[in-house]
């Protein structure tokens, strides 16, 4: 998919996002030819879509005005949300496009997919570190330990590893759920990563320079009581 059709895709989604209170076959009546008309007007002059025909909101209620249908001032919260995901999909779509030409692609996604199998062996790796972490107390180092057993965490990091590329390769037919718990997962795994790796480097920081407490062995360390006489050896 070019970058124009994106574009056009992302604009009727979020059209069609505005007219979500109305009735499914009103909506489908009212963009159905959006997308050829969007396909005219991007061929006809430069610039976006956004600065040809103004915010989709702004467009889909001039649909509705068109069309007589109420006015959608009370937006029920499935449109809202509905509205809130496109607007985030188009923006999201706007820093893909303008990250890739820097890295050599007409998108950045487009160079992240060659890094997905790097991804898939270095998630299955911080999932096994993980466990170390849960496991050992805290306790890590470079290699993954189950119960603080290195041989143990060697198996368990070729178990990881083995099935997180596994699940990278069958991600297409995971379904909503699946894909849904693992993306969270791999959210919760890069946090961890960021926090052992600032801890990592805490020690590096302070683990050499650290400074022991120093004792200094004194005759006088020992005594406790203390009694003062004046001159004429009267006791204080």
């Amino acid at each position: 998919m070019t970058v124009a059709e994106q574009e056009i895709t992302d604009y009727v989604a979020r059209v069609r996002a505005a007219l979500a209170d109305l009735p499914s076959g009103q909506r489908d009546e009212l963009t159905e030819d959006l997308a050829d008309h969007l396909t005219e007007v991007a061929a006809e002059s430069e610039g976006t879509l956004v600065e040809r025909l103004g915010e989709p909101e702004t467009y889909a209620a001039e649909l509705r005005a068109a069309a007589g249908a109420a006015p959608g001032s009370g937006r029920n919260l499935d449109q809202r949300v509905a509205s809130a995901m496109a607007r985030v999909r188009g923006r999201l779509r706007t820093v893909d496009t303008r990250l890739g030409p820097p890295l050599g692609y007409e998108t950045a996604s487009e160079f992240l997919r060659l890094l997905r199998p790097a991804w898939w062996v270095l998630r299955g790796y911080l999932a096994a570190m993980l466990v170390t972490v849960i496991t050992t107390g805290g306790e890590f180092g470079l290699l993954p330990r189950f119960g603080g057993e290195l041989l143990a965490g060697l198996i368990m990091l070729i178990g990881f590893v083995l099935g997180s590329i596994w699940i990278g390769r069958s991600s297409a037919q995971l379904t909503r759920w699946p894909r849904s718990a693992v993306q969270v997962a791999s959210v919760v795994l890069v946090v961890f990563a960021f926090a052992a790796l600032i801890q990592a480097e805490d020690r590096m920081r302070y683990g050499d320079y650290g400074y022991d407490p120093t004792a200094v062995d004194s005759q006088y360390d020992r005594v406790r009581d203390v009694f003062v006489y004046d001159s004429e050896g009267r006791l204080v």
